[in-house]
């Protein structure tokens, strides 16, 4: 180290008032200096930024959980399929009233299941065939039944 060199770092003694760090002096240029202040700005910008983002994030986690908790009670809640409530009826009032180009629906309430493997007559199937129509690239049950006219 030559002297110029030594003159920009004054390290003191040893034993003096504190750390050896603590009253080390270093002279810096004022690029040097300017460039500092700017990288120091520059992650100060990019912390708020993340913060921010984890902000948005934790709201979204929040919202997801709370639609698990939604599902999760109406998969495995307490009430069943045979308990209707007046709630659950009450869109097929409005529905009573709907008219489709001029036909109006026929809509009842039902509160019984059917019956698994119930066969229809030829009979009976033909006076229904031809209101039925089915995609030949859905499976077999897909089915529109078309309303009498």
């Amino acid at each position: 180290m030559n002297a110029s060199q030594n003159s920009l770092i004054d390290q003191p003694e040893s034993g003096k008032n504190g750390t050896p760090f603590s009253q080390t002096m270093v002279q810096l240029s004022k690029q040097a200096y300017i460039q500092l202040k700017w990288d120091s700005r520059y992650w100060r910008r990019q912390h708020d930024r993340a913060i921010a983002r984890e902000a948005v994030l934790k709201q979204e986690n929040e919202r997801l959980q709370a639609v698990i908790r939604d599902l999760k009670q109406r998969l495995y809640g307490k009430r069943s399929e045979k308990t209707a409530t007046q709630t659950e009826a009450l869109p097929l009032n409005g529905q009573k009233t709907m008219t489709w180009k001029g036909i109006s629906p026929v809509i009842k309430l039902m509160e019984t299941t059917y019956q698994k493997g119930v066969w229809m007559t030829k009979k009976a199937f033909n006076a229904l065939a031809n209101r039925i129509d089915r995609d030949a690239s859905l499976p077999r049950y897909y089915l529109t039944v078309r309303p009498q006219v």
